[in-house]
């Protein structure tokens, strides 16, 4: 078999049992590992299934668009397939097998095969991209593994994340066959890894390859805005997406991941702290204000110090004539934009003058309104 044949069969197992399952619903079976040398592989050459290309196009235009329609499915997109190699072997990397004596020296290869790949992913610079990468690996943080523990009155037999077969089950009474579940989260699987590895570090550094990912899942604690992520927080669609996600998810953590945001934007030295970033961060809070109040019909609560902190920014930008010009308060419905300015002055008399004037000075450092960096309409992506 020459090298291209096999080649394209690894590349056609990975679309078949990967990432076809990933995206439409199923079970993934990950197969050999994938690095970085498969990635051209992957990204240039046509899955010789065409069903299989069907519906993997049809899966991913139904995840993406469950966000925001994109306006065209553009793929294989380079980014995304590196993601998803990165998340085929990060599953691969938490299998018991690898336990084995002479399989263990293969973890250290996956890991590194995993922080090349997402090394190769780039920035995100499309909205479109921006969606696909969130499909995938929105997708990968959902994998769970099934663990089945079989017993009989002879022995134990224990099957990680594989069917047991019918032959350990069968004469359940005769032989007192029992079996018990037990299901695990990728990122339980991978803490369970030993430490060196920094497996849960390669988890982590997957979210953060794709922005859009990291802005609807992450925690507060977490919450940081960078260049990739502010350039998202621009896109007034991609940030309403975002709003309207994190509201109907939590909306007491939504208001807090953006007072973090802010909060750290503070504290960053002078050189980790850009007006764009923190107009990203102010527009945020702002949004999920002004959404929760014309939508839900009460602000978001004041239930933690980062809260106030994007109470504080929605009461700035409303009540300043530089946030004003930030946000576009005055392009509103005359009804809508009332109802934020008195919510607005209600918000500075509940988070008291120090929060509103630390955040009107951040209002002072943000930029005026500018496109994103995000490439949207002027420059397509080029075809594959």
């Amino acid at each position: 078999m020459s090298a291209q044949t096999e080649t394209q069969q690894r590349v056609d197992a990975f679309l078949r049992d990967f990432l076809q399952p990933l995206l439409a619903g199923g079970i993934v079976r990950p197969a050999r590992a994938l690095g970085p040398s498969h990635l051209d592989a992957a990204t240039l050459a046509t899955g010789s299934d065409a069903t299989v290309e069907h519906a993997l196009h049809t899966a991913l235009a139904a995840s993406a668009s469950e966000l925001l329609p994109p306006r065209a499915v553009r793929w294989p997109d380079r980014g995304a397939i590196a993601l998803a190699l990165a998340a085929h072997d990060l599953a691969l990397l938490a299998d018991p097998l690898l336990d084995r004596a002479f399989a263990r020296g293969a973890r250290p290869i996956l890991a590194g095969f995993v922080r090349a790949l997402i090394g190769h992913a780039g920035r995100v610079r499309t909205r479109d991209a921006a969606l696909l990468r969130h499909a995938v690996v929105g997708r990968a943080q959902q994998l769970v593994r099934t663990d089945i523990t079989v017993r009989n009155w002879a022995y134990t037999q224990a099957f990680h994340g594989r069917a047991v077969p019918s032959r350990f089950t069968a004469w359940r009474k005769l032989r007192r066959v029992e079996a018990s579940s037990q299901t695990l989260s990728l990122r339980e699987t991978l803490t369970a890894l030993p430490h060196e590895l920094g497996a849960p570090a390669l988890a982590d550094a997957l979210v953060a390859a794709s922005p859009l990912t990291f802005a609807l899942t992450a925690a507060p604690a977490s919450f940081r805005i960078d260049d990739a992520l502010g350039s998202l927080l621009l896109d007034p669609a991609l940030r309403g997406a975002i709003v309207r996600a994190r509201l109907a998810d939590d909306p007491i953590r939504a208001g807090e991941c953006a007072g973090k945001a802010l909060l750290a934007l503070r504290n960053d030295s002078p050189g980790g702290t850009t007006p764009a970033r923190v107009r990203a961060g102010l527009t945020l809070a702002y949004e999920l204000q002004a959404t929760a109040l014309l939508g839900r019909g009460s602000p978001l609560p004041l239930a933690s110090p980062e809260a106030v902190a994007a109470a504080a920014a929605f009461a700035a930008l409303v009540g300043s004539a530089d946030g004003i010009a930030l946000v576009g308060v005055d392009a509103l419905r005359a009804g809508d934009a009332y109802i934020l300015r008195e919510a607005a002055i209600d918000a500075r008399h509940r988070v008291g003058e120090p929060a509103f004037h630390a955040a009107l000075a951040q209002v002072r450092i943000a930029a005026p309104p500018q496109t994103s960096i995000l490439d949207l309409s002027l420059a397509p992506e080029a075809s594959p």
